[in-house]
Parts: C-alpha cells; sequence; structure tokens
C-alpha cells in the first residue's frame, strides 16, 4: 500500500462510480452507503447498503476490474 487516505463524505456525495478503474479500496469507519448500479439513470437499482467495519473497491485491485457499482453516503 502506498498511501492511506480519511476522507468524510457528505449524504448522496458519490464516493466512487460505477466504471472506475482507480486501484482503491475504501473502507467504511462510520455510517452507511448505498451501493447502485446504473445510478442517476432511469435503470437505476440498489444493489444493497454496506455499513461500518465493510469495504469495497477489492475487485479494482485484486481482479483488475472496473468497479461494478457507484456507492454514495447514507449517513
Amino acid at each position: 500500500m502506498s498511501e492511506a487516505m480519511i476522507c468524510k463524505y457528505e449524504e448522496n456525495e458519490i464516493i466512487a462510480k460505477q466504471g472506475d478503474t482507480t486501484k482503491c479500496l475504501y473502507k467504511i469507519i462510520s455510517g452507511k452507503a448505498a451501493l447502485y448500479l446504473n445510478y442517476k439513470t432511469a435503470d437505476e437499482y440498489l444493489v444493497g447498503i454496506t455499513s461500518a467495519p465493510n469495504c469495497f473497491g477489492e475487485m479494482t485491485i485484486l481482479a483488475d476490474r472496473p468497479l461494478n457499482y457507484t456507492v454514495v453516503p447514507l449517513t
């Protein structure tokens, strides 16, 4: 790991977008986040809700794949 940062996101601010290819692993320290397919489109679909202490973004690192969903904080 080259760098670690703690970031605070506001409710409904996009943390990561579906299709992102950045090699980041995100860990939720507090609060909840919604995972969406096709966020803000007619085909928007809520995949699930995750909360601390879960992580997301691991597939961009381990499988060298783009992020499958958009992540938006709820609280």
